[in-house]
């Protein structure tokens, strides 16, 4: 059967431009962009990177085969494939990828979009992001935020530049697919159609956002500030659990008051010229990339104290240090359990609430989820006491009623979870009475007793 594709559009990036945004609307709209004509592949996708695990299995040949039997029986004339990574390809991970996409698909025009930005703000934004991801150790902020003669050898390779040559990463790309369209668009929201990379992306696509295309709930990929890093930087000094410094990371997320802007003026007066060249001869290409010469954030004499110092009371105010919880469901890892607040002591036979109102919080690993999970199950073990035989459920926010916990599972809707995918349950139990089982030392009420808790991904 041969493929009703005329037209591929590859996003290839970059880094830290748009792209989980991008990714996580193709996943969030897969039926308004079906119904407009253009054909999102589920081969290796995921539901805010794109497709990473098909880029990473070119070599795999049930991911190719599944590829080319999705694009031989779809009936849009447009298709769209993304993972920014692609764009760090070498030659001969790019020349794999021209095959496939040949065999895929054989008939279409190729169209290559690619968002750069100013590489100061990606130096910044990146080394943020990996802090988040638990790749890199926040004290990589304070040593850039040091003259550059100053900075530690571990940091000083956080400022090798040598994929952000636009020019160079174009041309490798011309190489490779020679009849091409390159489409380069500066990720700057001043720039950006209506400010928003999603109606800048659907432009490239012929579409216009209408009010039937859903806006994200959550943003699709949450940034850490500096002066959070500062912060992490002290206190994963102190916490060495892994699953521990995620829930600190996870926690300080929410505040907003502080910059990505980090790095000595020194530090960014270097990377600007070090790229001055190369940039001047992108925007005499591409004319409509004017602006990336200069970084958007602005040059700061230092991280302010007053900010770090109200971070960490937030922290404080976010942050209780957990009781733990373990458990397993057909093989999936729930890790740590933070029993916030409304929880007895937990002893060997589990954990009881007390009083009539209890929470706790705890995240769910993020390689569990694909571009088309829909919920999370939730299942307990336990018991019931003092005449109780159900709990009143919110889940982030959303009361989902009147639920007895041990005997159905409860399926949390993957558009309740936040950015970090946190699952913040509570549970209550009125009118409180006064039952204390045996072995449990709290005067509150003793109304549902966790040995368990355990979930999957569906």
């Amino acid at each position: 059967m041969k493929s009703s594709i005329e037209h591929l559009v590859l996003h290839i990036g970059s880094d830290k431009a748009g792209s989980s945004a991008i990714q996580e609307s193709l996943v969030t709209n897969h039926d308004w962009y079906a119904n407009r004509g253009v054909f999102i592949p589920q081969t290796g996708i995921t539901r805010a990177a794109g497709h990473p695990h098909l880029f990473n299995g070119l070599d795999d040949p049930e991911m190719r085969q599944s590829l080319i039997a999705e694009a031989r029986a779809a009936r849009q004339p447009t298709a769209v494939l993304s993972w920014e990574g692609v764009h760090f390809f070498d030659d001969g991970p790019r020349k794999v990828l021209r095959d496939l996409l040949d065999k895929a698909f054989p008939d279409a025009r190729l169209t290559i979009v690619y968002y750069v930005r100013n590489q100061v703000d990606l130096v910044q934004t990146g080394v943020l992001q990996r802090i988040k991801q638990q790749t890199l150790t926040p004290s990589a902020v304070a040593d850039l935020n040091r003259p550059l003669a100053e900075i530690p050898l571990r940091s000083r390779k956080l400022l090798d530049g040598k994929n952000r040559y636009y020019t160079e990463r174009i041309s490798a790309w011309e190489r490779t697919f020679p009849k091409a369209t390159l489409e380069v668009r500066l990720y700057d929201r001043d720039r950006l159609l209506n400010r928003d990379i999603i109606d800048d992306f659907n432009q490239v696509l012929g579409l216009e956002t209408d009010g039937e295309c859903a806006r994200a709930t959550r943003s699709a990929n949450t940034s850490l500030c500096a002066e959070a890093a500062v912060v992490l930087a002290g206190l994963t000094n102190q916490v060495w659990d892994e699953d521990d410094q995620r829930r600190l990371i996870d926690s300080v997320l929410g505040f907003k008051q502080g910059t990505t802007a980090f790095l000595h003026d020194d530090v960014r007066d270097s990377i600007v010229e070090q790229f001055a060249d190369d940039n001047a001869a992108l925007v005499e290409r591409f004319p409509h990339c004017a602006g990336i010469e200069k970084p958007h954030s602005l040059p700061r004499p230092g991280l302010d104290p007053d900010t770090i110092a109200a971070c960490e009371r937030f922290l404080l105010d976010q942050l209780q240090f957990p009781t733990l919880l373990q458990g397993r469901l057909r093989g999936t890892d729930l890790g740590r359990v933070n029993l916030v607040e409304g929880w007895a002591e937990p002893n060997d036979r589990g954990v009881w609430t007390a009083g009539p109102r209890s929470v706790l919080r705890f995240r769910p690993r993020g390689m569990h989820f694909t571009g088309f999970t829909k919920h999370v199950a939730l299942e307990f073990a336990g018991k019931y006491s003092g005449g109780y035989r159900a709990s009143h459920v919110t889940v982030n926010g959303h009361d989902m009623g009147e639920i007895d916990l041990l005997s159905t599972q409860l399926l949390v809707d993957i558009d309740m979870l936040d950015a970090t995918y946190n699952i913040e349950l509570t549970l209550e139990h009125p009118p409180p009475k006064r039952v204390r089982p045996r072995g449990v030392a709290s005067t509150d009420a003793n109304a549902f007793l966790i040995r368990l808790l355990a979930y999957s991904v569906e």
